[in-house]
């Protein structure tokens, strides 16, 4: 063996001047070239380079570089997982572990897959862990929560500064996922803030089949968070917002605000309402028409009376109703300043398109202030008005003042009913009552004549023997007659008798009035009854003149005359009984 051994050195050509060290073959074949630059460990077959005793087939101290065009590192065959404390191996075929603590940490597969933590890679990117899985992805410097300080029922990505995802990671009935920013579950059991800010999440949660959006005020980094729940969506697709459990597609409790700028629609199988862009709620239609050079801000259009109906129904179980409230400030809202008299509190108009737009209206209801108003005290009137036929405008044909006296066409009361005629001559009525029939009880001819009809209880109707008793004086005012003492004052004896009443001329006439015809009448000439120095049986006009006669204080007359005639008459029998007992 020692003479093939020198024949083997020999062999090599080994330069005489080089030093003994430089190649040194043993009696067991080990190889040492250049003082450990490479040693062939002959007895285990390894071979190491940088070190004397390699403990693999290839053992390396220090950096491994490869040059060239087709510079690799190549691995062979399969081999298990390594006992030493780090490494690279080939689990597989085409595939390449990190082996670290004698335990694979990574696995690239044959498909170009990674795994870590896991030697069955399902994805792209796989990591597993058996107590949680902790994603990190974040710029150099910012905070993030350490696996000891998450709770280990949810697996965890973090990204960026504050957000998260975690997904309840045991396969139950009552497993979640949450979504969400600046906050972590901890290992303790509750959910803390991520660093000092508000904090958000949206909460996938299988127990109810919901979507949950929860908000948290602003806390302080790693104290607990509180959640207060925003908005969900149900299982049923249900939104809902203030309220966990909608009853609607939409269910709002609280205010709601639309302000993008652009139209907010209502769709059931088509549009039934939308609030436009300038804050208007149309219904029925998506565009508002222009009413009396109005575009008001509730509008609602129907092609059927139902769907241009507007109801408001009350079911509360007292005596109250409805109410519909007309407002009136003379500045905003905010500071409101007391009205003025004349100023119109509340307008409802009756507008109808006239074959080219909607600014003619039939008629308008008003409520105005009707005085000077103060602190709990707002004097008002309604005024109705309508507009004639052939005019564009309403007029004023009715108001209620504030005192609740009725004025019909009218602007000055003169009692709780003040009706004004239309003409002061006999072409129309100023007022008329009817019963239920169209028969007339009562009519008020614009020239004063006054009707009572011809009806059963009417006057003409109502007969009595008893004498007539009512007086119209010149001044169209109707008086009760009355005889009795009690009514009257300065009681003295006539000094008109037989005399006066010779001097009368009683006359047959025609009246000039339309309802009587050609009637001859019988009566006397007032002016002729004054003229006989009888003034206190005349009625005069308002300038003075003889008008009218009492005809019926004139029996007082007769009955003077009558009695100086009877004593005429006693004293005439008186003699001729004188002249035929002589």
């Amino acid at each position: 063996m020692a003479q093939t051994k020198a024949q083997l050195v020999v062999g090599l050509n080994v330069n005489a001047s080089a030093p003994a060290s430089a190649l040194q073959i043993d009696a067991s074949g080990n190889v040492n070239l250049d003082s450990n630059t490479l040693y062939v460990d002959a007895t285990n077959n390894r071979v190491g380079v940088g070190i004397s005793s390699p403990g693999n087939p290839l053992e390396v101290v220090g950096a491994i570089e490869t040059s060239g065009s087709s510079n690799a590192v190549l691995f062979a065959g399969s081999s298990s997982t390594p006992t030493i404390g780090a490494g690279i191996h080939k689990p597989a075929d085409d595939s390449l572990a990190i082996v670290t603590g004698s335990t694979e940490r990574l696995r690239i597969d044959s498909s170009g897959r990674v795994g870590i933590g896991t030697s069955t890679v399902d994805g792209n990117v796989h990591i597993a862990d058996g107590t949680r899985a902790n994603l990190i992805l974040k710029k150099t410097g910012l905070n993030d929560v350490t696996n000891s300080s998450l709770h280990t029922a949810y697996d965890v990505i973090q990204l960026g500064a504050g957000g998260s995802l975690a997904s309840y990671n045991v396969e139950t009935a009552t497993a979640d996922t949450h979504v969400g920013h600046n906050f972590y579950r901890h290992s303790g059991g509750n959910f803390r803030y991520k660093y000092t800010d508000a904090a958000a999440r949206i909460r996938f949660n299988s127990t109810q089949g919901a979507i949950i959006f929860d908000r948290a005020a602003e806390g302080t980094a790693n104290t607990d968070v509180t959640f207060s729940e925003s908005m969900r969506i149900d299982s049923s697709g249900r939104l809902g917002i203030g309220t966990t459990s909608p009853s609607q597609k939409l269910h709002v409790v609280g205010q709601a605000l639309f302000n993008n700028g652009s139209d907010f629609y209502i769709n059931a199988a088509s549009e039934v309402a939308r609030f436009d862009s300038s804050g208007r709620l149309l219904v029925g239609t998506s565009s508002v028409d222009s009413i009396n050079t109005h575009q008001p801000a509730l509008y609602v259009k129907g092609d059927t009376y139902s769907k241009s109906t507007v109801g408001i129904t009350s079911t509360s179980n007292n005596s109250e109703g409805s109410y519909l409230f007309f407002a009136k400030s003379r500045n905003s809202s905010g500071t409101p300043t007391v009205l003025a008299s004349g100023d119109i509190i509340g307008h409802i108009r009756f507008s109808s398109y006239d074959g080219s737009d909607w600014d003619s209206f039939a008629g308008s209801i008003e409520c105005i202030v009707d005085g000077t108003p103060g602190i709990n005290d707002m004097p008002g009137r309604l005024v109705f008005s309508t507009t004639l036929d052939g005019a564009s405008s309403p007029t004023e044909r009715m108001r209620i003042t504030n005192s609740g006296d009725v004025l019909i066409n009218a602007i000055t009361s003169y009692g709780k009913l003040t009706v004004v005629g239309a003409t002061s001559n006999n072409t129309a009525n100023a007022f008329n009552v009817f019963d239920s029939t169209g028969v007339a009880l009562l009519t008020v001819r614009n020239d004063g004549r006054i009707v009572t009809g011809t009806s059963t209880s009417s006057p003409y109707n109502l007969t009595t023997a008893s004498a007539a008793n009512v007086h119209c004086d010149s001044n169209g005012i109707l008086y009760r007659s009355t005889s009795s003492l009690k009514y009257k004052k300065n009681v003295a004896d006539s000094q008109f008798g037989l005399q006066e009443l010779l001097a009368l001329r009683p006359v047959t006439y025609q009246s000039k009035s339309e309802a009587d015809g050609e009637t001859t009448y019988g009566g006397l000439i007032a002016e002729e009854v004054h003229n006989a120095g009888l003034s206190e049986f005349v009625q005069y006009a308002e300038d003075g003149s003889p008008d009218a006669l009492a005809y019926g204080n004139m029996v007082s007359l007769c009955i003077k005359a009558i009695q100086e005639q009877q004593a005429m008459i006693v004293e005439l029998q008186a003699k001729v009984a004188a002249l035929e007992s002589a």
